[in-house]
Order: structure tokens, then sequence, then C-alpha cells
């Protein structure tokens, strides 16, 4: 009783912490957005502005004697700053100090006004003015004074916020299922970062989180072998060897893998325990490891098993290697780099373009040429590499197998009709035929009918490439002989002249885009 009471009032106690910390975050993250907010209370004068165009470059002078001349007709402090975007167009920004937000406005709106009449009056061309509706403060003594403290301030009770939550939660999640803590602390960051970081810095997080999260795996995998390395051994004994069918998720149900299928038992302190993880981290299906595993590890081998002294029931067949993990670890802070320097590229791709326009003839569209060129590139090497591969299993050894499943699998697809923010239901339909083969004695399951793009088409079709695989139909499948896993039923390229087509017609688009058909 005595114990029960003791959780209770540890639950209650961290309860209490963490909605102490949560109301402190909520606070901090309300204190840090709201900083320039509060700050602008105390401000004594704002600043209204005018955006400039003018087609003409020319247009310069005319442009500064509109200016002056509207600037003493409105009677108003402002200033004028002129910058040159490209070679056809002259933009620029006229500013004005007023002691009011509302007065601020105002004396923009009559100065873009003035400014439009006094240049359409001095000669041909037009000015187009436009004056925000809004009026920025500027900063004095005080309102900087007021921004430093919530500056400051805001982190300071985050801080002790993140104090609080961390001292309530591990008495608070004691019921909770495992991983809450860490969907709460996701969540939470994802709310602080977009609360505190700026949208281009939010744009850049989720352009570089798939190279996080494949940096992450291969860490956690890197972090999971060093830790088998300091788990003591016992004697252990193969029970069961062999491969068996791994199946993609969700939409990818038609792709079929092999995998080892390792059972093995051990005994600590004379308890006997069964275990089937061969190291720590995944195994690729069809992957040189996993054909070979049956092979190292048959029936009756005995050696070493490498438990958890913490969890006894977890265990391995093999330690990870401190080499391996330090050139793991390496790789996935390359794999962030990586990702980090094409973010880099893609915001910074407007300077770029600016600095590629003058290679390019008079009127051509830069991002139009990297785009359809790099996708060109993309398209050409998935061609190459299914030649070669087509190519190799034309030489590959055959087995002879049956067809073990064979249908037309639908696929229902929402298509968005143009200039309508409806849509309807397309069903597509995919050939899935699923074999198994023998090499060696040992069985095997594959589901490639020939190499290419996986397409999905109508259902006649479909039902037309099935018809030539009925199931139990007896068949002969290339097989890899340097991994047996890998196996084709046609041992060529599927749809090849559309894909060639496809990829001319980026490569022309790029042409297009880049101007040089009109050197010829």
């Amino acid at each position: 009783m005595s114990d029960e009471r003791s959780a209770e009032d540890m639950r209650r106690r961290g309860g209490r912490a963490l909605l102490a910390g949560v109301a402190l975050a909520i606070l901090a993250l309300s204190a840090w957005s709201g900083r320039e907010w509060v700050s602008s209370w105390f401000a004594t004068s704002y600043e209204g502005s005018v955006s400039l165009l003018t087609i003409d470059e020319p247009d310069k002078t005319r442009l500064d004697q509109a200016f002056e001349q509207a600037r003493k007709t409105t009677q108003t402090d402002a200033r004028l700053t002129i910058q040159d975007a490209d070679r056809h167009f002259r933009h620029g920004v006229a500013t004005v100090i007023a002691p009011t937000r509302s007065q601020a406005i105002a004396a923009a709106k009559a100065l873009s006004d003035a400014m439009a009449v006094t240049f359409g009056d001095s000669g041909p061309g037009r000015l187009t003015t436009e004056a925000r509706r809004v009026a920025d403060p500027l900063p004095n003594g005080t309102s900087a004074t007021s921004l430093t403290a919530f500056a400051f301030g805001a982190p300071l009770v985050g801080l002790i916020a993140l104090v609080l939550i961390l001292r309530g939660w591990p008495g608070f999640s004691k019921d909770l299922p495992r991983g809450a803590g860490l969907l709460a602390g996701t969540s939470a960051a994802l709310a602080v970062a977009i609360v505190i970081l700026p949208g281009w810095a939010i744009m850049a997080l989720f352009g570089v989180s798939f190279f996080a999260a494949l940096a992450g795996k291969i860490a956690y995998n890197a972090h999971l072998a060093q830790k088998t390395a300091l788990w003591p051994s016992t004697r252990g004994r193969i029970v069961r060897s062999g491969m068996r069918t791994a199946r993609g998720a969700g939409p990818d149900t038609a792709r079929v893998g092999n995998l080892p299928s390792i059972e093995y038992v051990y005994d600590v302190d004379g308890v006997e325990y069964r275990g089937h993880r061969i190291r720590a981290g995944d195994i690729a299906p069809d992957s040189a490891e996993a054909t070979a595993a049956p092979d190292r590890y048959c029936v009756g081998r005995e050696g070493p098993v490498y438990y958890n002294p913490a969890d006894p029931k977890d265990a391995v067949l093999e330690q990870g290697a401190p080499l391996r993990t330090t050139t793991a670890y390496a790789g996935a802070a390359g794999t962030l780099l990586l990702g980090v320097a094409i973010v880099a590229f893609f915001m910074r791709i407007g300077e770029v373009i600016a600095w590629l326009q003058p290679y390019f003839p008079e009127g051509a569209v830069v991002q139009g040429v990297l785009f359809f060129g790099a996708t060109g590139l993309l398209a050409l090497a998935i061609l190459v590499s299914d030649y070669r591969q087509a190519s190799a299993a034309m030489r590959w050894p055959k087995a002879p197998g049956t067809v073990i499943a064979s249908v037309a699998e639908a696929h229902r697809q929402l298509v968005h009709r143009s200039g309508s923010s409806g849509g309807s239901t397309v069903t597509r339909w995919s050939p899935v035929v699923e074999f198994s083969y023998s090499v060696a004695g040992k069985n095997y399951h594959g589901a490639r009918i020939a190499f290419g793009p996986a397409v999905s088409g109508g259902k006649e079709w479909a039902d037309a490439i099935v018809a030539r695989y009925p199931q139990g139909q007896s068949i002969v499948a290339s097989y890899n002989p340097t991994n047996p896993a890998i196996a084709v039923l046609e041992p060529r390229v599927a749809f090849k002249w559309l894909s060639l087509a496809i990829t001319a017609g980026f490569f022309g688009a790029a042409v297009v885009f880049s101007g040089l058909w009109r050197l010829v």
C-alpha cells in the first residue's frame, strides 16, 4: 500500500511540475513571438513606403525629378532608393517618416499619387506606384530596451519551463505507452521551431529532413552496433535456417524480397532463450548479406551468442565492429552535410540563375534549363542502369520455378480537374506476378517481370500480362549468380521506347528554354 501511495505521490508531483512547465513554455513562446509588437508600443515615429516601377532605364532622371517635386508638393520627410532588378526593369522604393502610424500611411499614399502624376506629366511612359497599407515603427531607446528585455527574458523563462518539464515527465509518464516521450518531444520541438524560426529556416529544415532522417538511421544503427560490442556472450545453437519472403508496405505491396530466417537457442543463468536477430540494424532484402546468411548459420551450428545483460531476451549473433561503427558515423555526418549543401544551393538558386544568365542567349529561361536538364540527366541515368541490368541478365543462368500468385491489382488515384478544387477517382491496374524458384537447394521468391519503370494502366493491359503467367504455371527465371535472391522472368527493359521518348522530351524542353534554337 505504501508503494502505491508513493507512486501516486510521484505521479501527482510530476503532473504539477509538468503543468507548470507547459504554462511557462506557453508564456515564453508568447513573449518571444510578441516581442516586436510590444516594443512598437513605445515608438515615437513610423515609416511608410512606396514601391516604384518604371519600364525604361533612361527614366532614372525623370524619376528623381518626379520624387523631388512630389516631396515638395506633399511636404513630407522622404527619401528615395533606386535599384536595377535586371536589364529590363528599374525598381525603386520611397520611404516617408511621420509621428503616427496613420499619418505615415497617409503620407505614403499622397507621395505615391503625386509621383505618378508628376512622372506622367513630364513625358511619355508610365510610373507604377504602390503605397503599403501598413507602417513600421522606428526604434528608439525605450523600444530597444523593451525588445532586448523580451529577447533575453523569453529564452530564460523557456529554460525554466524545460527544467520543470524534464523533472515532471518521469513521474507523469510511468503509465504512458512506450514512445510517448519521443512523440511529445518531437511535437513540442516542431511547435517551438514554427514560433521561433523565420519562414526560410522552417522551409530549410523541411528540405533537409529527409537527409537528417537517413543520417539518423545510419547513426542509430551505428549506436546499436557499438552497444552490442560490449555485450557478454554465451554458447548458442542454430535450430532453423532458411529464407523468408518480405513484402513491401503500403502501396508497395507488389514488391517481394528475400530475407534470412534464422532461429537459435542459448542459455543465460540456466534459462533458455530463443533469438532471431543476426546483428544490430536492418538487413536489406535480396542483399548479398541476406543471401549468404543461411549458409553461414546452418542448422546445428554452434557458436557464440551476444546478449544484453539487462535483458537477456535481446541477443545477436554478430557484434558491432568499432571500425565499421566509426565509418558509419562518418557516413551519417556526410549524408547530413550533403543535405545541407543541397538545401543551401536551392535557397540561393536566384543568385545561381543570375550568375548563369549572361552565358545564355537573350530571353532564355535559366530555371527551366536547370530543371529539365537535371530531370533529363536523372531519367537518362535510370534508363542506362536498366539497360545494363537487362544486358547482364541475358547471360544469367536459369532456374525452374512456379507461379504462386498472379493477379491484376487495382490502385485508386484522385485526379484533380484543372481550374477546380474537386476531382475524380481513377482506377489503375498493375500486374502482380509472384513466383518461386530454387537454386542449389534453396527456395527463393521473386516478383520482377522485367526491368524498367513500374507502370500501371488499364485493366485489359494488366489482365493480358497476368494471362501470360497463370497461377501454377511452370516458369524459368533468370537469376544473378552472385546473388540468387535477385531474379527476373523476362531479361529485357519494359517500356523502353516510352522511357526513351520521355528522356528525349526533357532534354528537348531544356533546349527550348535555353534559347539556343534562336541562334540556328
